[in-house]
């Protein structure tokens, strides 16, 4: 977590072989898995970023997802 002016910035990122290095802006939609191989029966339903989008528009933030091709980066600005 760091601030920036009158923003604070929470960014994490997670392993993820395979994806192309661009942003993902879909990510956030409801049911997207940009995984194939992951369902309801192997974890998760694709619902959670979608819920984060949510939360953070709520308190007039952006969220964004980011991929440098080995790593998913999901960054959050919110007001301070």
């Amino acid at each position: 977590m760091s601030k920036r002016g009158r923003r604070v910035i929470i960014e994490t990122r997670n392993h993820a072989d395979g994806l192309e290095e661009r942003s993902y802006s879909e990510i956030f939609d409801r049911f997207t898995r940009l995984d194939e191989h992951r369902n309801a029966a192997t974890g998760g339903n694709g619902i959670g970023l979608a819920i984060l989008q949510s939360i953070v528009e709520k308190y007039r933030g952006k969220a964004a997802a980011s991929s440098d091709g080995e790593q998913l980066s999901i960054k959050v600005e919110l007001p301070a």
